[in-house]
């Protein structure tokens, strides 16, 4: 019916005219509960609209930067177990601490 870019504005203003409207209904709760869902409703359709027009998430990266997100992760697990080694030497430093302070 509506091209998807069309859809896209249609559902985005949508979701910011409920949000400017749940500020406007919050002395009724209920009526602003009403307005926030439909904000999250039509924000979270126009972000698959969007999504859809786009053809996707595969078709949208091209294979090139699959292997620099490759190299990235292995740089991120390395950085993640340098962490967890240093977490692990803190826990036992704080550990030996205290077995060595008399108790008071």
């Amino acid at each position: 019916m509506f091209k998807p870019t069309t859809k896209f504005q249609i559902l985005f203003w949508l979701s910011a005219l409920n949000l400017i409207s749940l500020g406007y209904a919050l002395p009724n709760v209920l009526h602003a509960a009403g307005h926030g869902l439909l904000a999250l409703g039509f924000g979270l359709w126009a972000k698959r609209v969007w999504r859809d027009s786009r053809g996707g998430l595969e078709e949208a990266r091209p294979d090139a930067r699959g292997s620099d997100n490759e190299e990235r992760f292995a740089d991120l697990g390395d950085d993640v177990s340098e962490l967890r080694d240093f977490a692990e030497r803190l826990l036992v430093q704080e550990r030996e601490a205290r077995r060595v302070e008399p108790q008071r």
